[in-house]
């Protein structure tokens, strides 16, 4: 995961405005489901 990924997720956590660029980033690596206005993380485990 990319330094830029984990700031993005940071701000979905707070609860933070995404841009669109950063929405389709993470919508696209199906790191967040897209429901305006909120975002929802997917659950990632990690071995």
């Amino acid at each position: 995961m990319e330094k830029c990924e984990i700031i993005m997720l940071d701000k979905v956590q707070k609860k933070r405005a995404l841009t669109p660029s950063e929405e389709r980033h993470l919508k696209t690596k199906k790191l967040i489901e897209v429901r305006k206005p909120n975002y929802y993380e997917h659950l990632l485990l990690w071995c």
